[in-house]
């Protein structure tokens, strides 16, 4: 199932909302929402977006992204910690660092958590690089336990245009899924095929079961050195990813 351009997205608690389509006018137009009652999807919801109260952000998305849709809305939480995905995919053209700005709302809209609110590490706000005809994740997993079954919107902005000969060529392998201490831990290599050391490289992963995102992670790779060198990157899951299909995302930088 496809939707359209996205600029922004809200998801409404305690339902897990998977995709949101967006009219050429700039509005929501319709949502798919995973009920938690009836455990199905229904197509065809209309809502009203409204923006949250108070304008707390420092970081700021720039205007409505056309080269890009959202999918996969998702809220997770489990051991204590929640976490929120989404996948970018349709990705019509090379962009770098493009800002990601997530709002968690209360019941008076009011803004109790923000990625745009400064003092967080890049990767919470931005996707560093995006490449046309490739789907990415992206996996806030900060976000504090109290609030998995706040609202949420979400505004994906537009990023830069980066140089072509400064693209990074990063590949994973020996991804590996096991339990540890009562948590689903993901681990694996990252192979820098470049010239040039990469640092602070984002590394975003989701458990897919039935198309539902069931878990999900990030880690940080500090150094990453050129020349095909191996890196080690290990990440602990919010969610369940028993019998998912594990897919994972590299962002390293361009400029």
């Amino acid at each position: 199932m496809t939707t359209n351009l996205l600029d922004d997205l809200r998801l409404l608690p305690p339902a897990r909302m998977r995709r949101v389509l967006r009219s050429s006018a700039g509005c929501i137009a319709a949502v798919l929402m995973l009920s938690a009652c009836s455990g199905g999807s229904h197509q065809g919801t209309t809502v009203t977006y409204e923006r949250p109260k108070e304008p707390v952000d420092t970081l700021k998305p720039g205007p409505f992204n056309p080269n890009l849709n959202v999918s996969h809305l998702t809220m997770l939480s489990g051991g204590g910690r929640a976490a929120f995905a989404i996948e970018v995919y349709h990705v019509k053209r090379l962009q770098a660092n493009v800002p990601v700005i997530l709002h968690l709302l209360g019941s008076e809209r009011e803004v109790l958590y923000s990625t745009g609110a400064g003092h967080l590490p890049p990767s919470l706000q931005y996707i560093a690089l995006l490449r046309p005809g490739q789907d990415a994740w992206w996996v806030d997993d900060q976000i504090p336990a109290r609030l998995a079954s706040s609202g949420a919107t979400v505004r994906v902005g537009t990023g830069t245009t980066p140089r072509l000969h400064s693209i990074p060529d990063v590949l994973t392998t020996g991804i590996h899924l096991r339990r540890q201490g009562g948590l689903a831990v993901l681990s694996g290599d990252l192979i820098n095929r470049s010239a040039t050391t990469q640092t602070k490289v984002a590394v975003y992963a989701v458990a897919l079961r039935s198309n539902q995102i069931v878990a999900a992670g990030r880690a940080v790779v500090e150094t990453l050195p050129p020349h095909g060198s191996h890196t080690p990157f290990q990440m602990s899951l919010v969610g369940d990813p028993a019998g998912g299909r594990i897919e994972v995302t590299v962002a390293p930088t361009a400029h």
